[in-house]
């Protein structure tokens, strides 16, 4: 948990970037680092979360419809199915000390708020932040996990040729480029 909250506060320093180089307002540049978290606590615990880490079509994006349930869909409340067969999880046996789903959820959340405030920096000034808001939900459903689901799932089809990515830089650079607006 406390990595997810320093990644968090990384999205709210990535506010005060935009406010420092682009000479925005701070009110402007702090709610739109505050919507981007809060759509993205609620976007993903709805469908997200299951687009990037829930079995995949074939290798490429999660099923959605995971399960009935409403929040993290069909993921049990430990986190050990969802992480079996994930290459850092084949170590020792203290990474298998009973990480909880919702922590894990929380983690990778942070990290996709992380990256659409990156990519936010520039378009503020060119679109409406309407705008920006429904671009957000897309960007939290298909486009920053796509690579989630390619690289850090146990079935994405870039993870099943080999490809590791441990620090998340292939995942949250290429999340952030792909969701330029130009």
């Amino acid at each position: 948990l406390l990595a997810a909250l320093l990644v968090f506060v990384m999205t709210i320093a990535v506010g005060f970037l935009e406010v420092g180089e682009l000479g925005e307002s701070l009110g402007i540049s702090l709610l739109k680092t505050i919507v981007i978290m809060g759509t993205a606590l609620f976007v993903m615990a709805i469908i997200g979360f299951n687009t990037a880490f829930a079995p995949t079509f074939y290798g490429f994006i999660g099923n959605p419809f995971y399960s009935s349930g409403f929040l993290l869909g069909g993921f049990s409340s430990k986190a050990t199915g969802l992480l079996s067969g994930v290459w850092w999880s084949m170590g020792p046996s203290y990474f298998n000390t009973g990480l909880m789903t919702g922590t894990y959820y929380f983690f990778e959340t942070a990290f996709a708020s992380v990256t659409l405030a990156l990519v936010g920096v520039v378009p503020l000034k060119k679109i409406k932040f309407q705008a920006f808001f429904l671009f957000s939900i897309v960007y939290f459903v298909i486009i920053w996990n796509l690579p989630a689901a390619w690289i850090w799932n146990p079935t994405g089809w870039l993870y099943l040729m080999g490809m590791r990515d441990f620090a998340g830089g292939l995942v949250v650079h290429g999340g952030s480029r792909s969701g330029w607006i130009r």
